[in-house]
């Protein structure tokens, strides 16, 4: 079955966007006057997403967790895209992509993912954004993928998500789709090291 529709996580694999997204909770912990993010739980934001790695901050304290909620809707990413740094062949890679194939991004992020997409010009590769909401469950379940293949009208089979993380991995499997994936927080046989090389790995799934 050939390959009509590629999803892409947004942070770790479209961006390095670790400082972005730890300087972001760690400025709902300050106006919480609670301490910075631990080392673990700054590995865990760059692909959690907020309610995910607001569960790990306060895990039993509803009243905390509510208010950390409260706070990431009210704040402004605006500081934080300026740490957002484009992978290496970006969009030489995304042009390649989309020549070939629908391209989705498919996040953890919620209300920023729409926004990051005009603001980088990723717009004129990716024409659907599928992130967290009402009713669209986080990865590792598969709600955010299966957005992707209604909105496209395609079959899993039709369809391969690269992402950076097990979480990932795991949505994809639920999902049905294909999979690769990207950096060295997701090892296995046929991960890739630069996001440059997705059109080849692509074109190995070719009947």
């Amino acid at each position: 079955m050939p390959i009509r529709l590629v999803m892409l996580d947004c942070d770790g694999v479209l961006f390095h966007s670790e400082r972005a997204n730890v300087e972001f909770y760690n400025a709902i912990l300050k106006q919480m006057e609670l301490p910075a993010l631990s080392p673990e739980l700054e590995r865990f934001c760059t692909y959690a997403s907020a309610r995910q790695l607001f569960t790990a901050c306060f895990p039993g304290d509803a009243a905390a967790f509510e208010r950390a909620i409260e706070i990431a809707h009210e704040i402004s990413y605006e500081p934080f895209y300026a740490h957002m740094v484009p992978v290496d062949g970006l969009f030489e890679t995304l042009a390649v992509l989309g020549a070939r194939y629908g391209i989705a991004m498919a996040t953890n992020r919620s209300r920023t993912a729409v926004e990051l997409v005009p603001r980088f010009g990723l717009d004129k590769h990716i024409s659907f954004v599928s992130a967290v909401g009402p009713g669209v469950r986080p990865k590792p379940e598969p709600d955010i993928l299966l957005r992707c293949l209604t909105h496209f009208g395609v079959e899993p089979g039709e369809a391969v998500y690269v992402g950076d993380a097990e979480s990932d991995r795991e949505a994809s499997v639920r999902a049905g789709t294909r999979f690769l994936g990207l950096g060295d927080r997701i090892a296995g046989p046929g991960s890739l090291a630069q996001f440059r090389e997705i059109p080849g790995a692509i074109d190995a799934f070719r009947p």
